[in-house]
């Protein structure tokens, strides 16, 4: 065992280095201090920099599909126009209904436009959008379907050029909103 005065003997030995031993743990911890910090800093802005991103690649991923949509649209509404004149056409010739024979390459531009529109209404997330493009498409096939007189293709010509109209001024109005970030 250590008597008083060889305790005494090593402290009066550490007491010259403990301002240097007592610096030491204090710049360690000021130095772990601040690389928790800088860590925590540099972690919190890759978190922001990966949030941004995701919302970006979203906002693209909306862009694409609204344009995508817009496009199905206007071949939609391009191909069941031009059954409609020939519908038309052949209803002024004085033939039945049964024997309107539309151009197959019209008809199936037609069914694929109306395809695309419904898959690419599961990417919308308005259901204001969902409910006016499954309108458009209800009456797209109510012009080449449904009518069976000229003034039924006309009236069914009518609904759909305001659902086109309706459907447009909402997809319009959604990516005008994506190119202005809201």
């Amino acid at each position: 065992m250590l008597d008083s005065c060889s305790l005494s003997a090593v402290l009066d030995t550490l007491t010259p280095a403990l301002p240097s031993l007592l610096g030491t743990l204090i710049g360690g911890a000021v130095t772990l201090f601040a690389t928790y910090m800088t860590a925590r800093y540099q972690n919190k802005l890759e978190d922001k920099i990966l949030a941004a991103s995701r919302e970006d690649e979203r906002k693209r991923f909306e862009r694409d599909s609204l344009v995508r949509l817009q496009e199905a649209v206007q071949r939609g509404m391009r191909a069941t126009g031009k059954c409609y004149l020939q519908m038309t056409k052949l209803a002024a010739e004085g033939k039945e209904w049964a024997e309107w024979i539309i151009d197959s390459a019209d008809l199936e531009m037609q069914r694929q436009a109306m395809e695309d529109i419904l898959l690419l209404s599961c990417r919308a997330d308005d259901a204001e959008l969902v409910k006016l493009l499954s309108l458009f498409r209800e009456k797209a096939h109510g012009v080449t379907l449904d009518s069976r007189t000229c003034s039924q293709l006309f009236d069914s010509m009518r609904e759909l050029f305001e659902a086109y109209d309706a459907v447009m001024e909402v997809i319009n109005e959604k990516l005008i909103g994506c190119v202005e970030g809201r």
